[in-house]
């Protein structure tokens, strides 16, 4: 293992105002290589050095999340990235995800207001479904809470990114087979998605 590219991975994840959802997502990758092998891309690249560690020995990539706590305990708060900034930046791309995806199923592209009103309906069902999701944990401390919504995002933001790809693959078909093949694989949590919009834009003033 290049301890160089661990250094910088392990420096990444200090930094990160992220860093339970970062943590989550390595161990997640970990466990689940041998059915669905994915890494780190962009800026968050260096991660995947600690992604090896895991697959190679998972009681070390322990150690080095535990170093990290430690050494973000150091890092003084004036130089820590504004938490709630990093939060709307992950809600900015997450809807902007959701509305390409929405325009690939559909087709064609959205108008500004019907774009607006797609956005407030995917985010009130996202944190109706966040609510139902952390309800069906029990009682939990508010840590405990903050995990299981992380975990939740992650779930979408996950979604997202496999619901993209797929829908990406379908249109790089060709249009013999595209037909039959959007039948078929058009993804289920953007049906729902879809559904709710529709019936918000049917919806008239006053009723």
């Amino acid at each position: 293992m290049d301890k160089t590219k661990i250094a910088a991975g392990l420096s990444l994840l200090i930094s990160s105002t992220a860093f339970v959802r970062r943590v989550a997502q390595i161990k997640d990758i970990v466990v689940n290589w041998d059915d669905t092998p994915m890494l780190f891309g962009g800026a968050l690249e260096p991660l995947n050095a600690l992604v090896d560690v895991g697959l190679t020995n998972p009681e070390v990539l322990d150690k080095l999340v535990a170093l990290a706590q430690q050494k973000r305990r150091a890092v003084p708060q004036s130089k820590r990235v504004d938490y709630q900034r990093e939060l709307m930046r992950e809600k900015r791309e997450r809807l902007t995800k959701a509305i390409q995806l929405e325009e690939l199923v559909r087709g064609n592209p959205l108008t500004a207001d019907k774009r607006d009103q797609y956005k407030r309906v995917t985010q009130t069902a996202w944190m109706r479904e966040r609510n139902e999701f952390i309800a069906s944990k029990g009682n939990l401390t508010w840590k405990e809470r903050n995990e299981a919504a992380n975990e939740y995002w992650r779930r979408v933001d996950d979604k997202l990114e496999k619901d993209l790809a797929e829908a990406k693959a379908v249109l790089d078909r060709p249009p013999a087979k595209r037909k039959r093949l959007v039948q078929v694989e058009h993804p289920k949590p953007v049906t729902a998605l879809s559904k709710a919009f529709q019936k918000a834009s049917s919806t008239k003033p006053g009723k």
